[in-house]
């Protein structure tokens, strides 16, 4: 009989701890989950802060939390899963009762964009694990992964591959100051013959401007990456390499007090980017945090958006970020040239590229920039 008894205490407490643990193993159970900062560049790396927090006297033997992330967020110390763009991160607590945990994780960005964590999956058991139980938790936190800029002096003149680099510093010529005259070279704008010095001297010459910082500049990408690509980008790193390529130009803007307007062939929530002129540290934080939102899809053929926002092509320097040259393009660039404004090319992608002779064009060095350049690939 004592045998029968003892089993039978043994089965209510088998019985009464699972009941106990199916009614309140979730019970007054808090998980939140927090990045270290609320923007960084590509390069950087910060933490993520889990807190648990078990708000009743029964404790868990073992907690699970589960979160899904980007790829492109890489956590240290940490045996997660990678499905295609999506890494399953989970952590792993035993927590006594009316007792808090926190766990910090160290995140590497890989690469540029805005990323979520939405939910995440907490599961457990009873002692005995006759109970499995799980529920999903809201989080809601966000990171704002800004691009890197690429340094410009990895560019160098279509004219001079094997050796001169672009000037990083007051490479805009102020069309307003006028240092002299200079014979046409037959890539200036018509606006900027001195008519006096060409009838003195019988043939077209030019106004020699020297460089300033007192200028306004109209900064476009292109989010294509091959000219008869349609609309989803097929080579993702030329891409990439642009929109840091224009980070690069923002900063410049910075260091020299110099207003800048943005415009892609891109598309968020349905409207075409354009940003109206500005300048300073904020207006350029502001193009930044859009250059990390940047889907990689374009909207229209590189060349058709400038004929089609031809109207707004009105600064005087246009700097023009692509990963491909075409002969439509050059003639597209033609065109603004012609409307009396100063381009220049940035081009990342040489393969497959047209350079025309007459078009201020500077190649990315790409020796130099797989080096130092990468996306976490």
């Amino acid at each position: 009989m004592e045998v029968i008894a003892l089993l039978a205490v043994v089965l209510l407490l088998f019985v009464f701890q699972g009941q106990l643990y199916k009614r309140l193993g979730l019970a007054r159970l808090n998980y939140d989950c927090k990045f270290g900062k609320d923007e960084v560049f590509d390069t950087d790396e910060l933490e993520l802060t889990e807190t648990v927090s078990n708000e009743k006297w029964l404790p868990l033997p073992w907690l699970r939390a589960e979160f899904t992330s980007s790829v492109w967020l890489d956590f240290a110390q940490t045996h997660s899963t990678v499905t295609g763009n999506t890494r399953f991160v989970p952590s792993f607590f035993t927590i006594g009762g009316n007792q808090k945990i926190t766990r910090r994780w160290k995140v590497k960005c890989k690469k540029r964009g805005v990323y979520v964590i939405d939910t995440v999956m907490l599961s457990t058991s009873d002692l005995l694990g006759q109970y499995q139980l799980a529920r999903k938790d809201g989080v809601n936190t966000s990171l704002c992964v800004l691009p890197t800029p690429l340094p410009l002096d990895e560019f160098v003149s279509a004219r001079h591959l094997q050796g001169d680099t672009v000037v990083r510093k007051n490479y805009y010529t102020d069309p307003f100051y006028v240092s002299g005259v200079r014979e046409y070279s037959g890539s200036d704008p018509l606006n900027r013959v001195h008519w006096p010095a060409t009838a003195k001297v019988g043939r077209l010459m030019v106004k020699n401007n020297d460089y300033t910082t007192d200028q306004n500049i109209l900064l476009i990408l292109n989010v294509q990456s091959a000219e008869h690509e349609r609309t989803a980008v097929v080579n993702e790193l030329p891409v990439e390499k642009a929109i840091s390529a224009c980070a690069a130009v923002c900063r410049e803007t910075v260091r020299n007090n110099t207003p800048v307007s943005f415009m892609c062939n891109a598309q968020i929530d349905g409207e075409e980017l354009f940003v109206q002129e500005g300048g300073g540290i904020d207006h350029v934080m502001e193009l930044l945090r859009l250059f990390a939102r940047i889907p990689l899809e374009s909207s229209r053929h590189f060349p058709d958006y400038l004929d089609r926002n031809f109207d707004k092509l009105s600064s005087s320097d246009v700097v023009v970020v692509t990963p491909y040259m075409s002969e439509k393009l050059a003639e597209s660039l033609r065109r603004i040239i012609a409307f009396g404004n100063t381009v220049k090319v940035y081009l990342t992608q040489i393969s497959g590229s047209v350079i025309p002779d007459d078009i201020d064009v500077y190649c990315l060095n790409e020796a130099q920039s797989e080096a130092g350049y990468n996306l976490g690939r």
